[in-house]
């Protein structure tokens, strides 16, 4: 997809790149003044069938977020806005390859940067204006939030992420924060407190994110499982599993299955990675999420045939930045271990991998349960 200015349209193809038929195939895109284009008219596409797509834009914006739903159902708790997804684009369920792009950017899309503890942020995410701040007296995160849309905005959620460096160390809430109708303000207060688990984890900034649902869908899905740091295996009590991913090395990590993804937070790199039989090869994405600029990003797989795929050609990532990754697999194997390296060395710790999530989301910072 592309935007086409001269009509205020967005103009693109999708295809099937599978061996089977792909049922009711269709296509949304999120604009970041808060309008949903589509979905277009459902499709059943046959092996290798590229069909053309228009949606025309809507409103004044000035970023988007496509992706394409396949199947009957869009899921339970079906979000239209996301988290750097986790939370993804809740619900509908595309793995890197797919949507794995597409759920990043829309997680970027509701977070706000890293904010040290002594600073406050304004910013619009999704189009809520957000306006926060860190109490350091009492250890509460505040926000005041506002639908700057000309529509309802609902279920609307407050997550604010501890970070330590760029590693996220605990997640506080959700706060349900109700239906928003345009112009509507609200406030929300979230206390370290309030998650006993945060208990003498120490931190030194914070992520607001918020979440947004569809405002026909059931709302909310609860969280399943321990909470993953960045996509990690636990993020609530993470102190654990943060050590762990500090002293892992790439031959040592815990293998992944075929069917299980890969979400994880290294450096500032985030890493989303997946099998994927059809043609045999690991997809995915690699993001930069810091404020400054990551050098010589690049993506290895080592599967348990003992075959490295990659290093992918080193890439400087801007702030923000996503980039697609591919690596054709090699020989017969049940196993594998993604890393993304980052700077001039390959060791020393200069990876992001070496843990998996446990059964993570694509899109979401959450690495056990998938919230489709």
């Amino acid at each position: 997809m592309a935007y086409d200015a001269a009509s205020n349209a967005f103009v693109g193809t999708v295809a099937n790149t599978t061996n089977g038929i792909l049922t009711r195939v269709r296509v949304e895109i999120h604009l970041s003044n808060g309008v949903e284009l589509g979905p277009t008219v459902p499709v059943d596409l046959a092996p290798g069938q590229v069909i053309d797509i228009v949606l025309p834009a809507s409103g004044q914006f000035d970023g988007w977020v496509p992706h394409a739903e396949v199947g009957s159902g869009e899921g339970a708790g079906s979000e239209s806005g996301s988290e750097g997804g986790s939370e993804g684009v809740g619900g509908e369920g595309h793995g890197p390859g797919g949507e794995g792009t597409n759920e990043a950017a829309m997680e970027a899309a509701m977070s706000s940067p890293i904010i040290p503890l002594d600073q406050s942020w304004n910013g619009v995410l999704g189009g809520l204006a957000v306006s926060a701040r860190y109490d350091a007296a009492t250890r509460t995160v505040h926000s005041t939030v506002r639908n700057t849309t000309q529509q309802q905005l609902c279920y609307v959620q407050a997550e604010p992420h501890l970070k330590s460096g760029t590693a996220t160390v605990g997640e506080l809430g959700p706060d349900p924060l109700g239906d928003l109708n345009p112009g509507q303000e609200v406030t929300s207060s979230l206390a370290v407190a309030s998650e006993p688990s945060l208990a003498g984890v120490s931190f030194d900034g914070y992520v607001i994110h918020m979440e947004v649902f569809d405002c026909s869908g059931p709302g909310p899905v609860a969280h399943t499982g321990a909470e993953g740091a960045e996509g990690g295996s636990g993020e609530s009590g993470s102190e654990g599993s943060e050590g762990r991913a500090d002293s892992s090395e790439e031959g040592s990590a815990n293998l992944l299955t075929l069917d299980q993804s890969f979400d994880q937070v290294r450096l500032g790199a985030r890493l989303i990675m997946a099998y994927r039989p059809a043609d045999n090869t690991f997809a995915g994405t690699v993001a930069n999420t810091t404020n400054g600029t990551l050098t010589r990003v690049r993506v290895e797989i080592h599967l348990s045939n003992g075959v490295e795929l990659g290093p992918t050609t080193p890439v400087d990532l801007a702030p923000g930045q996503v980039i697609d990754i591919v690596l054709p697999a090699s020989g017969q194997f049940d196993g594998w271990v993604p890393h993304a390296e980052v700077g001039s060395g390959e060791g020393g710790g200069r990876e992001s991998g070496g843990e998996h999530g446990s059964g993570g989301e694509s899109g979401g910072e959450h690495g056990s349960g998938d919230r489709g």
